[in-house]
């Protein structure tokens, strides 16, 4: 009943990277199911979701600023900070969804939302970093190991916020010219 293994502990930590990666696929599909039941569309959680990779971009420079590397729990901190930043791209996608029920044409809708949604994503994202300052500065006792956790959640959500801002709007109107290219052209 006894086995015997040599792989050793790298091995091990590869294995638990391959099987995190693989929940984070899985939570990213889960993410876009709820979302597309809830919008009742299809490429609308598309957009919603682009908020994931702007985010994960702004992890890694945080992580490349305090010179960490990308540990288990820093992956933590990117799947955590995965279903954060998908809020801010909720709260605006769903407000410009409300104006275009309104019967507000695209381009106001986008406008309306943008402007009526910018403080609460703003402060929502500010509160949040804030309240993880102490621990990305080691407030009450440096962690090399929580560091990275707050550090990624920070930058990700300090970048996923500002291009949310901007670039959830431009995508939301792309999406707009493309359903409209669709009736011309039928």
């Amino acid at each position: 009943g006894y086995r015997l293994d040599f792989r050793g502990s790298f091995d091990q930590i590869n294995e638990s990277f391959g099987n995190l990666w693989k929940l984070f696929i899985i939570g990213i599909l889960m993410i876009y199911v709820i979302l597309g039941a809830q919008f009742r569309s299809f490429t609308q959680p598309i957009v919603i979701m682009f908020a994931v990779p702007f985010g994960i971009v702004g992890a890694m420079v945080g992580l490349l600023l305090i010179d960490a590397t990308l540990s288990m729990v820093a992956m933590f901190g990117i799947v955590a900070l995965s279903g954060i930043v998908v809020n801010d791209s909720i709260v605006l996608i769903d407000f410009i969804n409300r104006y275009r029920d309104r019967g507000y044409s695209a381009w106001r809708s986008i406008m309306r939302g943008g402007s009526v949604r910018f403080r609460p994503i703003v402060l929502t994202s500010v509160t949040t970093i804030i309240g993880l300052m102490p621990m990305a500065l080691g407030l009450g006792g440096k962690s090399p190991i929580w560091m990275p956790l707050a550090v990624t959640i920070i930058f990700g959500l300090a970048t996923s916020t500002l291009l949310t801002l901007f670039m959830m709007p431009a995508l939301y109107a792309i999406l707009v010219d493309i359903r409209g290219f669709r009736r011309a052209a039928r």
